[in-house]
């Protein structure tokens, strides 16, 4: 408050002391004493100190503003540099500060919308203030004694040590030379600044950089003008230039005030587009907004997911933990200050605190929105997970016990089988006789077990089905059903182990519940797409148990009611699930 109170009170008396000036002896000033000179006088500079004031209070941490508020009073003290002045202080602060305002400009424009700071920028800015205040004020001041040059009407020089009008001249055409120089570097500083930054930084920074850009490069003009006649005038020719000068400093404040109402505008988008996707909510639409309200393409956005926190973007897909070469990082806060985004954009987008702040604001809901539809799409995705693993290992077991079946208990009634066989055949000595019922008998039901085992085995998991793939097992799956199987496709291409086992297992399903009219199958494969229709009694068909099953794969499950109270199930899933 005390600062911006000191650059009021400073505003006011500079414009109040340079309007006097003018009226006095209006033929040697800049302005001249017409109405319309003093507007152009005036307009520039308070405009500047407003925008500057407004601009200091909404970003505090940003040095543009204040820099821009100084520039608006400096830019009042050439015409306290000459006669007009009303005092020896106000003659004496024009003569070190009446150039202030053209680096004072500059160092606003290089910072806006904020700091940039590459050591070049850094010693440019260093050189224009001790060149234009330094070497072009303050030595030139020490050694100007106004009668000596002719000025008898100039108030007195209170910088004065050393009245010597020769060696002014010399110091005062070396300041203008070295000012000259940095005018030049500072013109081509801004426009490398413009020519380097991205789209997003351009559109902001732009209305500031030209418009310093035309301070500087009017300047530097009258600087050469000035060169060879050794000092800065008033002429015609300085006249216009000063103009030029004038009205570059009230398109910087009008540049900075329209990044205010550009930003406002941005936030009426940005409000409009949270009442779209609320009522029409699409999986990465805020981040399809943002990129074109920001004008940035490779914009990335990602929401704080899970404990330990995780980023994860609109398709439920993680961020990359290394940024893309290039981007920079901003994270969206709540009211509350709670981490609500995190964005990824090209450097210099959002690079304006102030929109940062706006987007926050204005996307809120929407981005509170977009947020927990992906937490739902990364639970949705665990579950699905689960649902796949709890599969898979039901699966696995199921092969394992047909193997231990297989290769245990099975392979023991066999050799049991072959031994009985032998047994019946060799004669007993001393025996009366063989007993061929009772061995024939145990023939029989050692047999039967073996049988029984191997379809226990089969319905477990059939070992055709992992050497040979679903078709064969679905054709040796009709040849040992007990109702009619028909096959009317069976394309022979392999699909994923947990695809087949999801497809065979329910055609398995289908046929054990089956009655007498049977079953007919239809399998095709479509790209990487596997589809199966199962035809058959419609209370034969467990559709629940097989969207349980074909669900856990991510495939679709559909049931279509037939006439003569038959239904068909049709399946569809990613062969490579």
């Amino acid at each position: 408050m005390r600062r911006a109170a000191a650059i009021l009170v400073a505003t006011v008396l500079a414009a109040g002391a340079a309007v006097q000036a003018t009226r006095a002896e209006p033929g040697l000033s800049h302005a001249g004493g017409s109405l319309l000179a003093t507007a152009a006088l005036l307009a520039p500079g308070l405009l500047a100190a407003a925008v500057g004031l407004e601009a200091q209070r909404r970003r505090p941490r940003e040095r543009y503003g204040t820099l821009l508020a100084l520039a608006g009073i400096a830019s009042f003290l050439p015409e306290l540099a000459g006669p007009g002045a009303g005092s020896s202080a106000a003659f004496s602060a024009g003569l070190v500060l009446a150039w202030a305002a053209p680096p004072l400009i500059a160092h606003a424009a290089l910072a806006y919308p904020s700091a940039w700071t590459p050591k070049l920028v850094r010693a440019t800015i260093a050189l224009g203030y001790a060149s234009a205040i330094g070497a072009l004020g303050v030595l030139a001041a020490l050694t100007f004694d106004p009668p000596a040059h002719g000025c008898v009407q100039c108030q007195a020089n209170l910088w004065l040590l050393h009245g010597d009008a020769q060696l002014q001249t010399r110091l005062e055409q070396v300041g203008i030379a070295v000012t000259l120089a940095w005018a030049v570097l500072g013109v081509t500083l801004l426009a490398v600044r413009l020519a380097r930054a991205s789209a997003a930084l351009r559109s902001i920074a732009w209305p500031v950089l030209v418009p310093a850009m035309l301070v500087l490069s009017c300047f530097a003009v009258e600087l050469a003008l000035s060169l060879r006649r050794g000092f800065l005038a008033t002429d015609q020719v300085d006249r216009w230039l000063w103009r030029g000068q004038q009205l570059g400093l009230l398109a910087v404040a009008g540049g900075v005030a329209a990044g205010w109402l550009r930003a406002r505008r941005s936030r009426g988008m940005l409000a409009r587009d949270t009442l779209d996707l609320a009522s029409q909510p699409v999986a990465g639409g805020m981040r399809e907004r943002l990129a074109r309200t920001l004008r940035d393409p490779a914009l990335e956005l990602a929401y704080p997911v899970g404990d330990p926190v995780e980023w994860i973007d609109a398709t439920g897909e993680p961020l990359a933990e290394d940024s893309p070469d290039g981007l920079a990082t901003t994270l969206l806060r709540s009211a509350r200050g709670e981490p609500l985004a995190l964005i990824r954009h090209s450097p210099g987008t959002l690079a304006d605190p102030a929109l940062v702040d706006e987007i926050s604001r204005a996307s809120g809901l929407a981005l509170a929105h977009e947020r927990l539809q992906v937490e739902a799409r990364v639970q949705l995705a665990t579950l699905r997970a689960s649902r796949i693993r709890i599969v898979r290992a039901a699966d696995d077991e199921r092969e394992r016990l047909e193997r231990d079946l297989h290769d245990g208990a099975q392979q023991r009634l066999v050799s049991l089988a072959v031994t009985l066989r032998l047994a019946s055949a060799a004669p007993v000595p001393g025996a009366a006789g063989r007993p061929d019922r009772a061995f024939d008998e145990a023939q029989r039901e050692l047999a039967a077990a073996l049988a029984e085992l191997r379809v226990i085995a089969q319905g477990l998991y059939p070992g055709v089905l992992t050497d040979q793939g679903l078709a064969p097992a679905l054709e040796a799956l009709s040849e040992n059903a007990r109702v009619p199987v028909v096959l009317a496709e069976l394309p022979r291409g392999r699909c994923s182990a947990p695809v087949e086992a999801a497809a065979y297992f329910v055609v398995s399903e289908a046929v054990r519940g089956a009655g007498p009219t049977g079953v007919t199958v239809r399998l095709a494969r479509e790209g990487d797409t596997l589809a199966l229709a199962i035809e058959s009694d419609a209370g034969a068909l467990d559709v629940t148990a097989a969207e349980d099953r074909i669900g856990a794969l991510g495939g679709t499950v559909a049931a279509t009611p037939l006439p003569g109270g038959r239904a068909e199930l049709v399946a569809e899933l990613a062969c490579e699930s």
